[in-house]
């Protein structure tokens, strides 16, 4: 499932998270990804598997970065974010209360935030304001805590070649024996990146929930694979260890 369709699939069901990170690697692409997101969850369309339309006012502003519910982290610093000069006054605008439904916080190229920033906006993600929104963009998300990573909904485009539908991914973790859960995995995976998709979808589920430990391990099998482990093994040990025990 692409990016922009999660967005308007968690609209449609009134699902959506507080906080996300949008990873992308090409930069142009990642910027269109963010305007496309923050004018669905704005966008006037009544039909939200239209959204965004481009053409209502709440479309027009965003695309001119000029919406009043809007706020956008500012780079102060020769290499990207500083304190007090951008990450403070960015949380301060943000903490006010909407002039709409909703307020949304963009801080892009995030992966540029220092440690000292990251964990300047830990609270604000641990306590988030009802219904308002923050998104952080980056080409990839290990460059960001996991303290923060656990504590957003992790979107990525994905092909439609690897793509696996949400409901089938579920049912397949939801397995109650592992032998089950073994053969599931077996036949509808077939490559490291049709099972990096499908903990994709199991971390958003577990965000949903609230669940932060589950998130943690999540990630944690995600960075087994990228790092060279097979990715039968990581999924299997993933399930003894969260459902198992």
């Amino acid at each position: 499932m692409s990016a922009l369709a999660e967005i308007r699939r968690c609209v449609r069901e009134g699902t959506l998270a507080h906080a996300y990170i949008i990873e992308e690697e090409n930069a142009e692409v990642r910027g269109e990804t963010l305007t496309q997101i923050v004018q669905a969850i704005l966008c006037q369309n009544p039909d939200v598997m239209q959204r965004p339309c481009g053409v209502c006012p709440d479309c027009r502003r965003v695309q001119a970065h000029s919406h009043e519910d809007v706020v956008y982290m500012a780079k102060t610093g020769a290499r990207g974010y500083l304190v007090n000069e951008g990450v403070v006054p960015f949380l301060e605008d943000f903490a006010l209360n909407p002039y709409g439904d909703r307020k949304i916080g963009v801080i892009a190229d995030a992966n540029l935030l220092p440690e000292a920033a990251q964990n300047k906006i830990l609270k604000t993600l641990e306590e988030p304001y009802p219904g308002n929104i923050i998104l952080l963009t980056t080409s990839n998300r290990e460059s960001l805590l996991p303290t923060i990573r656990s504590r957003c909904v992790l979107l990525r485009n994905q092909s439609e070649e690897v793509e696996v539908d949400s409901a089938e991914s579920l049912e397949i973790w939801n397995q109650k024996y592992f032998f089950q859960y073994r053969k599931a995995v077996e036949k509808a995976f077939k490559s490291a990146e049709e099972a990096l998709n499908f903990l994709d979808t199991l971390e958003q589920e577990a965000h949903r929930l609230q669940k932060v430990e589950p998130v943690l391990r999540i990630e944690e099998a995600k960075k087994d694979i990228q790092s060279g482990m097979g990715w039968k093994q990581a999924l299997k040990r993933l399930y003894l260890e969260l459902k198992q025990r």
